[in-house]
């Protein structure tokens, strides 16, 4: 996987490892287009912020979610099982099931981060986008996508994956996910024309009497 980025995260290296495949290209660049509202067919609400106290955001992985949490609204990082009961108490608490309506299906806590979400997987695709930090808009209708990619060595990302399975997990991301394996793809139907063409048959001269 090639790597065009103007920083640096903390699996980058692993590209000189396993050398780089320049056919799969990863820009972790700002987006250069609005993305502040991206409409879902499922919403996904974050907590209720509690201004001058602390903020929460997600970040996306792949189509996995994990919920973040910042208390200057700057520096954000991925919430710890700790931090979760702390914040939210157990699954059945009735502040753990004020905190959105995403989460009343789960049993536990710790099933809140690294959680797959289809409505995210969408977004993802549409943005072609492995890596994004959003926060929930208008209500559930809408997800707020920041423009800048996420450092994932900055945010406690390094805790849950290691840099050789980062590198790995957006690679395989991009290649089969964002851009499905030619594998995957459905067969394409030929003409009785384009099949004998693509034998080498001339269609003007009949194979069956040829000199």
């Amino acid at each position: 996987m090639q790597i065009i980025s103007p920083f640096k995260d903390y699996y980058d290296y692993v590209s000189h490892i396993y050398g780089v495949d320049k056919s799969i290209t990863y820009e972790r660049r700002p987006f250069s287009f609005s993305v502040d509202e991206v409409s879902v067919s499922n919403g996904i609400l974050c907590p209720l912020s509690d201004p001058g106290k602390k903020y929460f955001k997600w970040l996306a992985f792949c189509g996995i979610i994990y919920l973040m949490i910042s208390y200057d609204s700057i520096n954000y990082h991925i919430m710890t099982p700790l931090e979760l009961e702390k914040q939210f108490g157990k699954s059945d608490d009735s502040k753990y099931k004020w905190a959105t309506r995403y989460f009343r299906s789960l049993r536990s806590n710790s099933e809140i981060n690294g959680k797959p979400n289809s409505t995210i997987l969408g977004v993802s695709k549409n943005l072609n986008a492995p890596v994004f930090t959003f926060s929930s808009y208008h209500g559930w209708n809408f997800v707020r996508v920041d423009e800048l990619i996420p450092v994932l060595g900055n945010i406690g990302f390094a805790a849950l994956m290691t840099p050789e399975q980062a590198y790995q997990e957006i690679s395989h991301f991009l290649c089969n996910t964002i851009k499905p394996s030619p594998d995957e793809m459905p067969a394409v139907s030929m003409t009785d024309k384009e099949r004998i063409s693509s034998h080498g048959f001339d269609l003007k001269q009949s194979f069956r009497h040829r000199k």
